[in-house]
């Protein structure tokens, strides 16, 4: 493990730090992504900073956004996620000693560590565990693999999605022609039909059957368009009662959680660390920090996070914008305004405190020649 200086010396003057706990470490490993662009492992390691903890990021890619922060402690080079060594590899970093916990940002390393939580990757499972805790979830067919899909693609009712049983992506089909794409898929799909309900979502830290903290978010738009990522957000009032089913349902976990709705619909519940965590921080709620100290047996009052803050994948929303505008689903003025800047508004990963990440990521664009093919494409079409 490479080891930087120290975060909360780092972080003097920028960001309002706490102390650790007395006799507890500080140091907190946070998983990566096979490619190294979660924002969420990037959200987390500012949080841990902001609450006064040493984030040591787990990497398999030479480029990450997170291990790119000024805030990280240090790095730890572990195997692809893709490999049959990266299971391994990152249980052992992880038995350490040196870590008080670790932070998940992915399906992939919940399984790889066999942790808690790691049983509502299954959205059958899921489902079925969501009923018995008061909570709908959406009518669902299960398909043995793509060509079982595709046999039945006509019978099918559209639009409709597509998704992993476990996994991504998600998709919408207009047609028989879209499901066409899930042909060469293996493993078990799972197909709902197309909701237009308002989507929204409640994280949390949730400890010993209470909920600490919540964190409740409706998502204004999505990335890619009908079936992505949040990537614009914002903070709305509390749902008391779907917060009881959701005690209900997560039972004894103990940690971090992020459930997806669609109206009354429960479409996906991760139990770990999430993309648009820097929303709960921004809005007073630092989950990631809430959650250590009380890994590490540190007094914690209950938290609930402030209305209207605002959330932004910045790139992603502004070419979301534009598929608004293209789709005629908002005015060309309304998407204008859209795109300004807000005050207050937090954004996944630009940061003035924190550049790194922002030219790391220009780097990579650059460096991997996507600008240089979209501009060839878009100077023939000329």
């Amino acid at each position: 493990m490479v080891l930087s200086p120290d975060v909360t010396g780092l972080a003097a003057g920028d960001m309002s730090t706490k102390a650790a706990p007395v006799g507890a470490s500080r140091l907190i490993l946070v998983t990566d992504d096979g490619y190294g662009k979660a924002r969420g492992a990037l959200a987390a390691v500012r949080a841990l900073a902001l609450g006064g903890y040493r984030p040591v990021v787990a990497l398999s890619a030479p480029f990450s956004l997170a291990g790119s922060s000024r805030y990280v402690a240090g790095v730890v080079r572990i195997p692809a996620s893709s490999s049959d060594r990266y299971d391994e590899a990152l249980r052992r970093e992880s038995s350490r000693g040196e870590f008080a916990t670790v932070l998940s940002t992915s399906d992939r390393a919940l399984e790889a560590l066999r942790a808690p939580g790691r049983e509502f990757i299954d959205k059958r499972r899921l489902a079925k565990a969501a009923l018995k805790a008061g909570i709908g979830s959406p009518p669902s067919s299960v398909f043995d693999d793509g060509r079982a899909l595709l046999r039945d693609a006509q019978l099918l009712d559209y639009p409709l999605v597509v998704k992993p049983v476990a996994g991504h992506p998600t998709r919408r089909a207009e047609g028989p022609r879209d499901v066409q794409k899930w042909a060469d898929r293996d493993g078990p799909l799972l197909v709902q039909p197309w909701l237009q309900d308002e989507q929204r979502g409640i994280a949390g830290v949730i400890w010993n059957g209470e909920l600490i903290a919540s964190v409740h978010q409706r998502h204004l738009r999505l990335w890619p368009p009908d079936c992505g990522m949040t990537c614009a957000a914002e903070t709305i009032a509390r749902d008391f009662e779907m917060e009881k089913h959701l005690v209900r349902l997560l039972g004894s976990y103990n940690g971090i959680f992020q459930a997806d709705f669609a109206g009354p619909y429960l479409l996906d519940l991760n139990a770990r660390v999430y993309a648009s965590l820097s929303l709960a921080v921004a809005a007073g709620v630092n989950l990631a920090a809430l959650h250590c100290d009380l890994v590490t047996e540190r007094d914690v009052e209950p938290q609930e996070a402030r209305r209207g803050v605002r959330f932004r994948w910045l790139d992603a929303d502004l070419r979301r914008l534009v598929v608004a505008w293209r789709r005629k689903e908002m005015t060309a003025p309304r998407a204008l305004w859209e795109m300004l800047p807000r005050p207050g508004t937090v954004f996944a990963t630009e940061s003035l405190r924190d550049p790194g990440p922002s030219f790391a990521r220009a780097r990579h664009v650059f460096s991997d020649g996507r600008w240089r093919r979209s501009s060839g494409r878009a100077r023939g079409a000329i």
